[in-house]
């Protein structure tokens, strides 16, 4: 491309304003929303971690009870317990992890007059680092309030707004006849999409393991126990970690395997659909491209029809067909361009703007421009001034001097 070509290109383009800005709006439009969708998608991908109401990512590993293998039926079993999870956290093989040993009821919490269904879990020490929890206010349960058996107890976001809204902590919750005092509330934890289950994290009353086991555990067992390691692993790493605990478990339990470890998580259907996701982004993309494609070639079209008499006394001064093509595929690229780096600009800014609402309706929403999605962006808004630009260039290339200089 030479200087002279981008030259008349940018005078030619300034002489016809508003077509030139109908033609770039196409443009605009197309990769403003490429790069807009795309950085949504890879924010609502990364909100959809955040917001799982169960810590289901690649570093865990979760069992549950199950029934033993017909070859062991014959052969006593005890379920899983409190006394496995303590085992399992001071197991030297496991490298110190987080631990949990877990029981949950669905109950009935009571303030006043107005009464709310959660459900109650049971929590240690290490659950706010096992789930990755953090506090919107008030504190957690320390050593004394398990050694004690304090009647103490930290509350889901939902349950803290509607049964103490306004108040302050220290008031107390009744569950099941039994008082307890708020000292701590989960900050929001909101499961997008909805729904009317209370296992998730704002509906949710923590009691300490002590304090759950007196009044609903009495066998101090378990639904299911949680280990996590405390360095971030990925799926692939966590297999050394799940065979150990399979293993400490078949000796606890006196080689009867009578729990399952649920299947490691991979990732695999997010990934699934995050592909599908793209593919019909990507689409959507391409028709809005080509729409805005057609119009530049539009533009181009008339253009050449408005100054056939100018190409004609170029080629009559020496200007062979080639010049004239590249003449007219420079403005084209240069609109096509402009126009990309446009909508690029512009898909940021309201993919930033998009997050900052998001980030204040959904609660865990980042700011996730992909830089490949700007540059593919770009470089695909020249390509489509390439494309569409080659028809209208090459007509006005193969113009006759003679017809090109009759025209009025």
């Amino acid at each position: 491309m030479r200087t002279v070509d981008l030259k008349s290109a940018l005078r030619q383009l300034s002489r016809q304003r508003l077509r030139s800005t109908l033609a770039l709006l196409g443009i605009f439009l197309g990769t403003g929303s490429f790069v807009l969708l795309v950085g949504l998608l890879r924010g609502g991908q990364a909100a959809l971690q955040y917001a799982a109401q169960e810590a289901s990512e690649g570093d865990l590993v979760i069992v549950r009870k199950d029934d033993p293998p017909l070859r062991q039926q014959h052969r006593p079993t005890r379920e899983l317990s409190r006394r496995d999870g303590a085992t399992l956290a001071v197991a030297q093989p496991l490298n110190d992890a987080f631990v949990s040993a877990e029981q949950r009821r669905g109950t009935w919490a009571q303030r006043g007059g107005a009464r709310k269904r959660v459900t109650v879990t049971s929590a240690n020490l290490e659950t706010p680092a096992l789930y990755r929890l953090k506090l919107a206010q008030g504190r957690y349960f320390d050593q004394q309030d398990i050694d004690q058996v304090h009647h103490v107890c930290v509350v889901g976001q939902e349950v803290w707004t509607e049964l103490f809204g306004g108040h302050s902590l220290g008031e107390r919750l009744v569950i099941d006849q039994a008082p307890c005092v708020v000292i701590g509330v989960l900050e929001n934890k909101p499961l997008i999409g909805g729904t009317d289950d209370t296992n998730i994290w704002n509906r949710k009353v923590l009691l300490s393991e002590p304090l759950f086991d007196t009044s609903y555990n009495p066998r101090r067992s378990a639904d299911k126990l949680i280990v996590r390691p405390r360095l971030r692993a990925d799926a692939s790493s966590i297999d050394p970690l799940r065979a150990l605990t399979r293993s400490l478990l078949l000796r606890l339990h006196d080689g009867v395997e009578n729990f399952r470890l649920t299947p490691r998580y991979d990732g695999q259907q997010e990934e699934q659909i995050a592909t599908i996701l793209y593919v019909l982004l990507l689409g959507a993309v391409f028709v809005s491209l080509t729409v805005g494609g057609i119009n530049v070639m539009n533009v181009l079209l008339v253009s050449v029809t408005e100054r056939t008499r100018e190409i004609g006394i170029r080629r009559a001064l020496g200007a062979s067909p080639n010049v004239i093509r590249w003449q007219f595929l420079t403005e084209a690229m240069l609109l096509t361009f402009a126009g990309g780096v446009l909508g690029v600009l512009g898909g940021a800014g309201a993919c930033a703007l998009a997050a900052w609402i998001l980030r204040r309706l959904v609660g865990a929403w980042e700011l996730r421009i992909a830089p490949w999605s700007m540059l593919a962006a770009t470089l695909v808004s020249v390509l489509i001034g390439l494309v569409f630009g080659t028809y209208p260039a090459t007509r006005a290339s193969r113009l006759l001097i003679t017809d090109a200089l009759r025209r009025e």
